[in-house]
């Protein structure tokens, strides 16, 4: 071997060993670079955001990104196009207290992203305006705690009035022969009552009382001299401030007022400091324009930021512009020309031996075949090529073992298998034979094979795949057959051989001893055991479980429950004892058809296995994680057989490209709990997809589709590992449960019918760290015309008409009939048919219109409801027919009633049809469109009768036009303001107070009937209301009836009269009374029409006493 191999290994070996003995919590995990390749719209990065959302904003020299983790949603400026990004180079970005997220661009003003409907909102300079910006560059933002916006643009501070929609400028010095590229300039609250502001001519302090700049001058300059841009601000204590300066870092006394430089350790020349930043842990962190810098308060200076690794290379010597913390700690770090940079020193959970860490030693294998943990915690690790290794870490000393010389300068010599005796013994495989170093000893020895030739030749010339043992000696698997070596003498097993089953394969690939110390061999074609008692192998018998047979059986364990875990070529199986004692084997589903090289178990009977996706946990609760390289595991390549169990419960996997080992009770969690927000809603309707969601929403709304699809795309708000995060998600009134956890952070619902609905969402980081509650979004799906509940009623309506017309088409032709038949003097049986014939038409003809009625009487608020806010009230309703064209409707708002009263059009089945449509609007005007005025509630009411009465209606204003509406009388109680608002179309209103009825007339416009295509404008009449006031709403029905001796009308002089008579007596009684009146006057003249009174005294909130 040569002298520089040999100063190679050393090396490596001093880091295998500082590796192993080092904590990495504090070094950089892993370093991620985005750029127009990953779908950044541009590689030169101005500013960094995160919003309260949890959405990450880029801005670059051409374009906004806003990153969820998944993929950079891009916003450009395009021509032509209004409600857009103003433009497309971003310097500025921050948000309001509203949630609006304002972005500040180099030379076309400000763009507002408004959350409640996605757009942009732009303010520009105006000439015309002296409260516009006065430039349109923006360099800054700022926000106070109380919500003021002030924004920086190259020579003003702006105070932004969000009430007035105003910008107040305040202008300072500005040396206009002066031109600097700025990243930004900062507007820093020194105090309550000043600012520190950056520009290009150094640093100005802003009195916000006196709304004046005093000039901060930097050293050694003098007051004439040129000063440094100021890009940035950061306060170190309450006594210093730091600035990134044009000149370099630089730190401000605020008590002194003194500015002075601060060097840089590893750096000559001036640097320009663009960007500041403290994390979370206290590091200051300094963004150049030759890199990325720490600055160290002890010895106060600035270097190169110690990120360590190949990887860090990526950020030497580029131009920082902008250095970011968002909430879990992750570092992102702006360039000009390169992109950003992702920073994760959230610890790895492996620690681990890699490519990366022997970069400069090219040659030496690191592909692990075999380790443990012995009883004195050194660790062996056996590789591929270079022998074996043996690492103390109490006595910090590292010994190489050559196993076969040359096998090694051949870059062959592997050792395939390890294994530590109960005396303490290391037992080495390899494929040329059988080794072992006694304990407390260096001295590698080959094994005696018995003192057998031919097993020495037999084994000396095979692969020992794995080694054991147990109270029945040492077990040596190898490529061909199983070897036993006890009381100095050795005995083989192979497949056929003995009097039971024997071996399935000669070829073994797995040991293991359970906790009865039976020996559990896996092999090629199965897995078998040893029975003690009979000295024989025997094969394991199945209950059938629909799997195929057992293939190549990599790696066994057992757990403290008494099942044994399988490592195969086909995925990770369970295998149990039933009560029959026979044995079956359980799948996991989502591990079928991988390769599981090694399985491993700890105390806590958590599953460890390795496998082709890298290192899983198989949790007793069924939950798999999955760890990769950004979790420090040195690939995705695992050995089969090569992981173990140390003696203080590490955990060991050898790979291809390096060795990995974890430790399951200090394994360093993400704790952060992400925000999750829908970022996308989708409807697809036969191929043509759409995106409905704008802005950020409580709630959408969207028409059904026959058919339609809808996708919802979400985001945990975790940037760690994004494509670890994982979801559960529900949507209240279609899923029942919570549908399974998912890595997908999309999900597509499939006939959804018309309703309201509740979509919920649960997220959680790569560490299984659940977002502290679910996001919600309320999604109405509104039904098409012909299936409202309007469009049922009068489906409904219609069935009960057509059913009238044809019974009575079925009684004009029995009386035609029956006419015949008396003419013909047909019997008096053949009569008594017909009759019964009619009187069942008759009875059906009842029950639908009874139907009908109590349709009616359900949507029409009882007696009972109405009394429950009138105490002090009565209601006489009496239809003509069974069914009513008249009646009244109710509505209570705070402390604001409403009281209508209504005559529609005709009575019986189409009265009733005209009172539901006049219901359904009153309900949409007063309760869904928010109208309180009544007039303004009789217009609103008339234009949409008209509208929907004469929808087909060609001939608007011909003599046959529809005419239809409706006389009513609308009352609004103020309980609080103790006054009504009237307003009526025909009908009135009287108020009897101290004796006295006073009459309220309505307007002579009927509701829908428009006068010559003229739209009627109502009056509202507003009335104080006294305690014992009284008030009347009526239709004409009462006073239209005919009777009295000479048969003519009630009139309203004799209903003034009654209504007077009778007003102070109980309610009940005074619809007593009006009942008997009627009844007198009518004197058995048929009812013209229908009947409804209706009387209350609004201010009375008990039940009357008499």
């Amino acid at each position: 071997m040569s002298l520089i191999e040999l100063k190679y290994i050393r090396q490596f070996l001093g880091l295998l060993f500082c590796l192993l003995q080092l904590p990495l919590s504090a070094a950089l995990s892993s370093i991620q670079q985005f750029t127009i390749m990953d779908g950044l719209s541009n590689n030169s990065v101005n500013t960094i955001f995160q919003d309260s959302r949890g959405f990450l904003w880029i801005g670059t020299e051409d374009g906004l990104n806003r990153y969820d983790g998944y993929r950079f949603e891009v916003f450009r400026f395009i021509p032509g196009q209004n409600e857009c990004l103003t433009g497309n180079r971003i310097v500025a970005i921050t948000e309001d207290s509203h949630g609006n997220i304002w972005i500040g661009t180099r030379s076309r003003g400000i763009s507002v992203l408004q959350k409640k409907d996605g757009r942009f909102r732009t303010y520009q300079h105006d000439l015309q305006n002296q409260y516009s910006l006065p430039e349109n560059g923006v360099f800054g933002f700022f926000t106070c705690n109380l919500g003021e916006l002030w924004v920086k643009t190259e020579n003003y501070l702006c105070r932004y009035d969000s009430l007035t929609d105003k910008f107040h400028a305040f202008g300072h010095f500005s040396n206009v022969f002066k031109r600097i590229h700025a990243f930004g300039f900062p507007v820093f609250e020194e105090s309550d009552s000043t600012f520190l502001i950056g520009t290009k001519d150094g640093l100005n302090r802003f009195d916000r009382e006196r709304r004046v700049f005093h000039r901060l001058y930097m050293e050694p300059e003098s007051q004439e001299g040129n000063q440094h841009g100021v890009f940035d601000i950061l306060s170190l204590n309450n006594e210093q401030v730091l600035l990134g300066t044009t000149g370099g870092l630089k730190i401000l006394n605020t008590n002194e007022i003194s500015i002075v430089l601060i060097p840089g350790e590893d750096r000559h020349a001036k640097v320009t400091v663009n960007s500041l930043m403290r994390d979370k842990t206290g590091r200051l962190w300094v963004g150049t324009n030759s890199g990325l810098d720490i600055f160290d308060p002890q010895r106060f200076q600035h270097r190169s930021a110690p990120l360590g690794g190949i990887e860090a290379e990526l950020l030497d010597r580029k131009e920082i512009t902008s250095v970011f913390e968002d909430e879990s700690g992750i570092i992102w770090v702006g360039t000009r020309h390169h992109g950003i940079f992702k920073l994760n020193f959230l610890p790895p959970k492996f620690k681990s031996i890699g490519k990366s860490d022997l970069e400069q030693w090219p040659g030496h294998s690191l592909n692990i075949l075999s380790v443990i943990n012995d009883s004195q915690g050194n660790i062996w690790a056996g590789t591929l090529t270079r022998g074996l290794f043996k690492f103390n870490r109490e006595k910090r000393v590292i010994n190489h073992y050559i196993i076969n010389r040359e096998s090694y300068l051949n870059k062959k010599d592997a050792v395939w298998s390890l294994h530590e005796d109960y005396q303490g013994r290391i037992w080495i495989g390899t494929e040329r034979g059988i080794y072992y170093i006694e304990p407390f000893s260096n001295v590698l020895r080959e094994f005696n094979y018995g003192y057998d030739a031919r097993y020495a030749t037999l084994l000396r010339n095979n692969v020992i795949t794995s080694i054991t043992s147990n109270h029945s000696g040492i077990w040596f698997g190898t490529r061909f057959g199983l070897y036993q070596y006890v009381n100095g003498r050795i005995s083989s097993y192979f497949k056929g051989q003995g009097s039971i089953d024997g071996l399935s394969s000669d070829e073994i690939l797995s040991l293991s001893i359970d906790q009865s110390e039976r020996l559990w061999i896996g092999t090629s074609s199965g897995i078998n055991y040893f029975d003690e008692l009979m000295g024989e192998i025997r094969e394991v018998n199945f209950i059938s479980s629909g799997l195929e047979p057992l293939n190549q059986v990599f790696s066994i364990a057992h757990d403290q429950t008494g099942n044994i875990w399988l490592g195969t070529g086909s995925g990770l199986l369970r295998m149990y004892k039933t009560e029959s004692d026979s044995m079956r084997t359980e799948l996991l589903p989502s591990l079928s058809n991988e390769l599981i090289a090694s399985v491993i178990t700890d105390k806590s009977r958590n599953i460890w296995f390795s496998s082709s996706r890298g290192v899983s946990l198989l949790t007793p609760d069924g939950v798999i994680r999955d760890f990769d390289t950004h979790d420090g595991l040195p690939g995705h390549q695992f050995n089969t057989g090569s992981g173990s169990l140390g003696v203080e419960g590490e955990i060991y996997f050898g790979g291809v490209n390096g060795l990995c080992w974890i430790h399951p009770d200090s394994i360093q969690y993400n704790l952060h709990q992400p925000r999750v927000t829908v970022t996308g809603i989708t409807l697809c309707h036969r191929g043509e997809c759409t995106e409905i969601l704008e802005g950020y929403p409580d709630q959408v709304k969207f028409r059904f589709k026959p058919g339609m699809l809808m996708e919802i795309n979400y985001a945990a708000m975790d940037f760690a590992q994004p494509h670890k995060n994982s979801f559960k998600v529900k949507l209240v009134g279609y899923d029942k449960t919570w549908r399974p956890l998912t890595r997908n952070n999309s999900v597509v619902f499939s006939n959804l019918l018309p309703g309201k609905y509740k979509f919920m969402v649960l997220g959680s980081n790569n560490d299984l760290i659940w977002s502290e509650a679910p996001f919600e979004m309320k999604i109405e799906i509104t039904p098409p015309i012909w299936m409202t509940n309007y469009a049922y009623a009068f489906y409904l309506l219609m069935i009960i008409f057509l059913i009238q017309m044809i019974i009575n088409y079925r009684i004009r032709h029995y009386k035609k009939v029956n006419r015949s038949l008396t003419e013909k003097n047909v019997d008096k049986i053949r009569l008594e048919q017909q009759r019964e014939a009619l009187t069942r038409i008759n009875q059906n003809l009842t029950d639908s219109i009874n139907y009908a009625t109590r349709i009616q009487s359900a949507m029409i608020p009882s007696e009972k409801v109405f009394r429950s806010v009138f105490p002090q009230s009565f209601i006489y309703f009496r239809p003509r027919d069974l069914v009513s064209g008249d009646f009244y409707w109710m509505h209570k708002d705070g402390h604001k009633l409403y009281v209508a009263v209504v005559d529609c059009t005709g009575h019986g089945v189409p009265g009733a049809f005209m009172s539901i449509i006049g219901m359904d609007l009153l309900k949409n005007i007063i309760t869904g469109k928010k109208i309180d005025s009544p007039a303004q509630v009789l217009k609103q009411l008339s234009l949409e009768l008209d509208a929907t009465l004469r929808k087909n209606d060609q001939s608007l204003f011909g003599s046959e036009t529809i005419k239809d509406g409706m006389d009513m009388g609308l009352c609004v109680i103020d309980t609080q303001k103790r006054e009504i608002e009237f307003a009526g179309a025909v009908n009135g209103l009287y108020l009897i107070r101290n004796n006295e009825l006073l009459t309220y007339k309505g307007d002579r416009f009927a509701i829908g009937r428009f006068n010559e295509g003229n739209i009627p404008e109502y009056t509202s009449k507003r009335i104080e209301l006294m305690e014992d006031d009284i008030i009347y709403l009526f239709t004409d029905g009462y006073v239209d009836q005919f009777g009295g001796a000479e048969k003519k009308k009630f009139k309203y002089r004799r209903f003034r009269h009654l209504l007077l008579n009778i007003h102070k007596l109980h309610p009940d009684d005074q619809k007593a009374i009006l009942h008997q009146k009627f009844e007198e006057w009518r004197n058995g003249e048929d009812q013209v029409d229908d009947i409804l009174i209706v009387g209350l005294k609004p201010l009375k909130e008990d039940a009357p006493e008499y």
